[in-house]
């Protein structure tokens, strides 16, 4: 656990991806907890973001680059286990133009290769976050701060 003393952002860029974390003046840093799996590999989970407009949107474009790109996203599981990456799950808006995964990873690059190689960089930007479920975020944030 670390304590963070002023404000402060953790950027990472590869393209459009982006894997950031912000933590406010005095706010405990808790790394999302690694958890194991049966074979002893570390992972964490990450929230991907994708957001496109009207104009870049899968269902608007161009009918040759549409098709290629739905191939490819619609693969988008079985691309994720070549990478080491489980989709916990994923939810669309299609009306306000985002998607939202949660996926399991040891390494947010990995996360980034597969959304790159499922191209979803080509219709949409895509953030990468780490994150805690909020039982964690209760114990490690909330809890020091009422219990003192």
């Amino acid at each position: 656990m670390y304590v963070a003393r002023q404000m402060f952002r953790i950027t990472h860029k590869i393209g459009r991806f982006t894997d950031t974390i912000e933590v406010c003046k005095h706010a405990m840093l808790v790394a999302a907890k690694h958890r194991f799996d049966s074979s002893g590999t570390a992972s964490m989970l990450f929230l991907v973001e994708l957001k496109h407009g009207p104009d870049t949107c899968i269902a608007a474009r161009d009918r040759s680059l549409t098709e290629i790109d739905a191939r490819h996203f619609r693969e988008i599981t079985s691309i994720a286990e070549s990478h080491s990456v489980k989709i916990v799950d994923g939810w669309s808006f299609p009306i306000g133009h985002q998607l939202w995964y949660v996926v399991e990873a040891e390494y947010s690059h990995s996360v980034a290769e597969v959304f790159k190689e499922s191209r979803a960089f080509s219709w949409n930007t895509v953030s990468i976050n780490p994150v805690v479920n909020h039982a964690a975020f209760v114990e490690k944030v909330l809890n020091p701060i009422v219990e003192g």
